[in-house]
Protein backbone atom coordinates (compact mmCIF):
# COMPACT_ATOMS: atom_id res chain seq x y z
CA UNK A 1 0.00 0.00 0.00
CA UNK A 2 1.29 3.26 -1.01
CA UNK A 3 1.71 5.91 2.25
CA UNK A 4 1.00 8.97 0.08
CA UNK A 5 -2.83 9.87 -0.52
CA UNK A 6 -3.76 9.57 -4.43
CA UNK A 7 -6.94 10.64 -6.24
CA UNK A 8 -9.87 8.73 -6.25
CA UNK A 9 -9.64 8.23 -10.00
CA UNK A 10 -6.22 6.73 -9.65
CA UNK A 11 -7.67 4.52 -6.69
CA UNK A 12 -9.96 3.21 -9.27
CA UNK A 13 -8.03 2.63 -11.76
CA UNK A 14 -6.12 0.29 -9.67
CA UNK A 15 -9.53 -1.31 -8.67
CA UNK A 16 -10.38 -2.42 -12.52
CA UNK A 17 -6.88 -3.13 -12.87
CA UNK A 18 -7.79 -6.23 -10.67
CA UNK A 19 -10.81 -6.58 -11.53
CA UNK A 20 -9.25 -7.20 -15.05
CA UNK A 21 -6.66 -9.84 -13.64
CA UNK A 22 -10.47 -11.50 -12.07
CA UNK A 23 -8.40 -10.43 -8.44
CA UNK A 24 -10.62 -12.29 -5.29
CA UNK A 25 -9.94 -10.55 -2.28
CA UNK A 26 -11.05 -7.04 -0.31
CA UNK A 27 -10.01 -3.64 -1.52
CA UNK A 28 -9.54 -1.40 1.45
CA UNK A 29 -10.31 2.46 0.83
CA UNK A 30 -8.94 5.39 3.56
CA UNK A 31 -10.60 8.55 2.37
CA UNK A 32 -8.69 12.13 2.57
CA UNK A 33 -12.46 13.09 5.23
CA UNK A 34 -11.03 10.26 7.37
CA UNK A 35 -14.12 7.37 6.01
CA UNK A 36 -13.48 3.72 5.37
CA UNK A 37 -14.77 1.93 2.11
CA UNK A 38 -14.30 -1.58 1.74
CA UNK A 39 -15.44 -3.59 -1.64
CA UNK A 40 -15.45 -6.97 -1.86
CA UNK A 41 -14.40 -8.56 -5.13
CA UNK A 42 -14.76 -12.16 -6.26
CA UNK A 43 -13.02 -13.42 -9.69
CA UNK A 44 -12.78 -9.91 -11.03
CA UNK A 45 -16.66 -9.41 -10.21
CA UNK A 46 -17.28 -6.50 -7.59
CA UNK A 47 -19.75 -8.42 -4.90
CA UNK A 48 -20.36 -5.19 -2.68
CA UNK A 49 -19.66 -2.07 -0.93
CA UNK A 50 -19.86 -0.54 2.07
CA UNK A 51 -18.94 2.79 2.47
CA UNK A 52 -18.95 4.25 6.28
CA UNK A 53 -22.61 3.27 7.48
CA UNK A 54 -24.10 2.68 3.90
CA UNK A 55 -24.18 -0.56 1.55
CA UNK A 56 -24.35 -1.35 -2.25
CA UNK A 57 -25.86 1.68 -4.89
CA UNK A 58 -25.51 4.20 -1.95
CA UNK A 59 -22.55 3.00 -0.79
CA UNK A 60 -20.82 3.73 -4.28
CA UNK A 61 -22.79 7.25 -4.73
CA UNK A 62 -20.87 8.51 -1.52
CA UNK A 63 -17.69 7.28 -2.45
CA UNK A 64 -18.01 9.27 -5.98
CA UNK A 65 -18.18 12.33 -3.67
CA UNK A 66 -14.94 11.08 -2.45
CA UNK A 67 -11.95 13.48 -3.50
CA UNK A 68 -9.25 10.55 -2.89
CA UNK A 69 -7.66 8.84 -0.16
CA UNK A 70 -5.58 5.43 0.18
CA UNK A 71 -5.83 2.35 -1.05
CA UNK A 72 -4.69 -1.71 -0.36
CA UNK A 73 -5.78 -4.78 -2.04
CA UNK A 74 -5.60 -8.25 0.09
CA UNK A 75 -6.36 -10.96 -1.70
CA UNK A 76 -8.49 -14.18 -0.90
CA UNK A 77 -8.52 -16.36 -3.37
CA UNK A 78 -10.25 -19.02 -1.43
CA UNK A 79 -13.36 -16.56 -0.78
CA UNK A 80 -16.34 -18.67 -0.22
CA UNK A 81 -18.93 -15.12 -0.98
CA UNK A 82 -21.99 -15.73 -2.68
CA UNK A 83 -20.57 -14.90 -5.86
CA UNK A 84 -24.19 -12.52 -6.31
CA UNK A 85 -23.34 -8.90 -6.37
CA UNK A 86 -25.46 -6.72 -4.18
CA UNK A 87 -24.68 -3.41 -7.05
CA UNK A 88 -26.79 -2.51 -9.55
CA UNK A 89 -24.99 -2.46 -12.87
CA UNK A 90 -24.72 1.28 -13.05
CA UNK A 91 -22.82 0.81 -10.01
CA UNK A 92 -20.82 -1.94 -11.60
CA UNK A 93 -20.46 0.36 -14.30
CA UNK A 94 -19.20 3.40 -12.48
CA UNK A 95 -16.70 1.35 -10.71
CA UNK A 96 -14.94 -0.39 -12.88
CA UNK A 97 -14.79 2.08 -15.78
CA UNK A 98 -17.28 4.60 -15.53
CA UNK A 99 -15.38 6.77 -13.17
CA UNK A 100 -13.18 8.17 -15.89
CA UNK A 101 -16.59 9.74 -17.49
CA UNK A 102 -17.72 11.61 -14.26
CA UNK A 103 -19.67 11.02 -11.47
CA UNK A 104 -22.24 8.00 -11.92
CA UNK A 105 -25.63 8.71 -12.81
CA UNK A 106 -28.89 6.25 -12.31
CA UNK A 107 -27.77 4.36 -9.46
CA UNK A 108 -30.84 3.82 -6.18
CA UNK A 109 -30.68 6.04 -3.09
CA UNK A 110 -28.44 8.60 -2.48
CA UNK A 111 -29.42 9.69 1.30
CA UNK A 112 -26.83 10.84 3.11
CA UNK A 113 -26.04 8.61 6.30
CA UNK A 114 -27.18 8.88 9.18
CA UNK A 115 -25.02 8.72 12.75
CA UNK A 116 -26.41 8.18 16.39
CA UNK A 117 -25.55 11.02 17.93
CA UNK A 118 -22.62 9.91 20.29
CA UNK A 119 -23.18 9.59 24.12
CA UNK A 120 -21.41 12.32 26.11
CA UNK A 121 -17.96 10.84 27.74
CA UNK A 122 -16.43 12.34 30.31
CA UNK A 123 -12.43 12.93 29.83
CA UNK A 124 -10.15 11.12 32.16
CA UNK A 125 -8.50 13.00 34.18
CA UNK A 126 -4.91 13.90 34.10
CA UNK A 127 -2.59 15.38 31.10
CA UNK A 128 -3.56 14.81 27.96
CA UNK A 129 -1.97 11.65 26.55
CA UNK A 130 -0.15 12.06 22.94
CA UNK A 131 -0.05 9.30 20.38
CA UNK A 132 2.55 9.21 17.46
CA UNK A 133 2.12 6.28 15.09
CA UNK A 134 4.26 3.34 15.75
CA UNK A 135 4.61 4.83 19.62
CA UNK A 136 3.36 2.14 22.43
CA UNK A 137 -0.06 4.04 22.99
CA UNK A 138 -0.63 4.08 18.78
CA UNK A 139 0.24 0.07 18.91
CA UNK A 140 -2.57 -0.27 21.86
CA UNK A 141 -5.05 1.94 19.67
CA UNK A 142 -4.71 0.12 16.76
CA UNK A 143 -5.09 -3.59 18.10
CA UNK A 144 -8.12 -2.29 20.12
CA UNK A 145 -9.39 -1.05 16.73
CA UNK A 146 -8.58 -4.16 14.86
CA UNK A 147 -11.35 -5.97 17.20
CA UNK A 148 -14.24 -3.48 15.32
CA UNK A 149 -13.00 -2.58 11.97
CA UNK A 150 -10.89 -5.74 11.00
CA UNK A 151 -8.62 -5.17 8.50
CA UNK A 152 -8.63 -1.76 7.25
CA UNK A 153 -7.93 -0.14 10.66
CA UNK A 154 -4.32 0.24 10.65
CA UNK A 155 -5.20 2.76 7.86
CA UNK A 156 -7.88 4.11 9.50
CA UNK A 157 -5.53 4.45 12.71
CA UNK A 158 -2.75 6.05 10.51
CA UNK A 159 -4.60 8.53 9.23
CA UNK A 160 -6.31 9.39 12.83
CA UNK A 161 -2.08 9.92 13.65
CA UNK A 162 -1.49 11.89 11.31
CA UNK A 163 -4.33 14.10 12.06
CA UNK A 164 -3.77 14.81 15.78
CA UNK A 165 -1.25 13.70 18.57
CA UNK A 166 -3.97 13.77 21.21
CA UNK A 167 -5.47 10.62 22.48
CA UNK A 168 -9.27 11.69 22.76
CA UNK A 169 -9.26 13.47 19.39
CA UNK A 170 -7.29 10.13 17.69
CA UNK A 171 -10.32 8.50 19.15
CA UNK A 172 -13.34 10.66 17.90
CA UNK A 173 -11.89 10.29 14.13
CA UNK A 174 -11.81 6.55 14.53
CA UNK A 175 -14.86 6.31 15.92
CA UNK A 176 -16.41 7.96 13.15
CA UNK A 177 -16.13 4.97 10.60
CA UNK A 178 -18.07 2.81 13.33
CA UNK A 179 -21.85 2.01 13.06
CA UNK A 180 -23.40 3.50 16.35
CA UNK A 181 -22.64 5.14 19.29
CA UNK A 182 -23.12 2.35 21.44
CA UNK A 183 -19.78 0.71 19.18
CA UNK A 184 -18.44 4.17 19.87
CA UNK A 185 -18.86 4.07 23.40
CA UNK A 186 -17.52 0.69 24.45
CA UNK A 187 -14.21 0.95 21.48
CA UNK A 188 -13.23 4.61 23.84
CA UNK A 189 -13.85 2.45 26.94
CA UNK A 190 -11.82 -0.66 25.81
CA UNK A 191 -9.14 1.93 24.82
CA UNK A 192 -9.17 3.68 28.20
CA UNK A 193 -8.45 0.23 30.03
CA UNK A 194 -5.90 -1.05 28.08
CA UNK A 195 -3.84 2.42 27.88
CA UNK A 196 -4.15 2.21 31.89
CA UNK A 197 -3.04 -1.34 31.88
CA UNK A 198 -0.30 -0.34 29.95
Amino acid sequence: MANESRSLIDILRELHALAIKKSSGFFFIATTDNHSCTIRMRGGMIEDVIYSRLRGDDAVQQLSHTQGGRGRFQPDPGSNASGRSTLSQAAQSWLLGGFESGPPRGLGGTQEPRSAPAPAVSAPAGPPAKATSGGHTAKIIERVALNYLGPIAGIICEEAFEASSDVEEILELIGKNLISGDEILRFKKEVRAALAAG
